[in-house]
């Protein structure tokens, strides 16, 4: 799902740094997915797999299948939404397909031209903190969404200007079958590096993280709010996965466009959208209501998870074991303060009701931006 915001921060705000590291923790290379061989073996791959020449060889992969891959990712998109009445009409979809196809042409070009892990590449087994290695990376990876910002605006404007109701769940269904696709042709080992560039750009477009960084940055060093989100935002991940398999078990037999809840894209968008609602969560918790979600979260899910075949019944009971295993990690004063907000969260989606919206008047409320919109000069430090 493509995030939503009001109002793109001040360019004067200050980001939280120690947010912004356990943001970035979720982009290191997960060396770990490769453990089948010798120790040496591995790294002997890995480190043939990152030079100047291989990544220009990936380069290559990529860029000579891209537009038929977000093509036919849009045909996906595209029957995936016939059901809703609401396909796009070609030339939209097409104008869709070639923003996204020069956005991965602008990740592909930065992959070989500015590396993001050359400052650690050489110490990645040795650095015993991953905020370490984090910090030593952030210049690169906040210039790489600098250079990505004007890419997403274009995407927000085609999205902000089309007249069908449904073409934000169209957009962020191409970018997801999109990454894919692209992944899908690659071996292992320049997966592991190129994967990172392309969940960021998704996330970018999902998740509100940035906003989130912002947020803490104004509170006081010794605020209670920016100190629960602080911890718990490194269990996003964790906390998403458990919830995905409680539903495994809940519900084995639910299936939504996407295919039956036990298959790799499920999965694996389920985890996605779980991480999402909980950043908009700790979003809400720092800025002292629950404003966005009443004004972004739950409109854009009335609008994308219908044309996903995602029943409201399966949404309502995911925020329910979202606060259940946050719960877990929280200490009384804690409970006492997530509950404030948690509660009327679960009201309103307990409230509402997908077949009784006017989507014409839920689209009219909402201002489609990307993160792009967002990436405003911000102080590091």
């Amino acid at each position: 799902m493509v995030e939503i915001l009001c109002d793109s921060p001040p360019a004067s705000e200050k980001l939280n740094i120690d947010l912004l590291k356990i943001w970035l923790i979720r982009y290191l290379p997960k060396l770990g997915l490769i453990s089948l061989q010798a120790h040496s073996q591995v790294n002997a791959r890995l480190a043939v797999a990152v030079s100047a020449e291989a990544r220009q060889e990936t380069r290559r992969k990529v860029l000579g299948n891209l537009t038929a891959h977000c093509t036919m990712s849009g045909l996906r998109a595209q029957h995936l939404m016939m059901d809703s009445h609401m396909p796009l009409q070609i030339l939209e979809a097409q104008k869709i397909t070639h923003q996204i196809v020069a956005i991965y042409q602008y990740l592909m070009e930065a992959y070989v031209r500015d590396f993001v892990f050359a400052p650690v590449l050489p110490h990645l087994h040795t650095i015993d903190s991953k905020q370490v290695v984090a910090l030593q990376i952030l210049p690169k990876f906040h210039q790489l969404m600098q250079g990505l910002a004007p890419l997403l605006k274009g995407l927000q404007s085609l999205i902000s200007t089309s007249t069908n109701l449904r073409a934000i769940g169209f957009l962020s269904t191409q970018i997801h079958l999109s990454r894919q696709r692209i992944l899908s042709r690659l071996d292992a080992y320049e997966r592991i590096w190129l994967s990172p560039y392309l969940q960021l750009t998704e996330e970018l477009l999902c998740m509100p993280w940035q906003r989130v960084c912002i947020a803490a940055g104004n509170h006081s060093s010794n605020s209670p709010a920016a100190a629960l989100v602080t911890k718990m935002l490194p269990l996003t991940e964790p906390i998403a996965s458990a919830v995905y398999h409680r539903a495994l078990r809940t519900f084995p037999n639910h299936v939504s466009r996407q295919g039956c809840i036990q298959s790799d894209p499920v999965q694996t968008s389920s985890v996605r959208d779980l991480s999402m609602f909980q950043t908009y969560i700790w979003l809400s918790l720092l800025e002292g209501n629950i404003s966005v979600i009443k004004n972004e979260l739950l409109p854009l899910c009335l609008l994308v998870f219908p044309c996903s075949k995602v029943s409201w019944q399966f949404v309502q009971y995911g925020i329910q074991w979202l606060s259940e295993e946050i719960y877990l990690h929280l200490t009384s004063p804690e409970t006492l303060m997530f509950s404030s907000y948690i509660k009327p969260i679960q009201r309103l989606f307990k409230q509402a009701d997908p077949e009784q919206i006017d989507l014409v008047k839920v689209n009219s409320k909402l201002t489609i931006k990307t993160m792009g919109h967002q990436l405003q000069p911000v102080s590091l430090g």
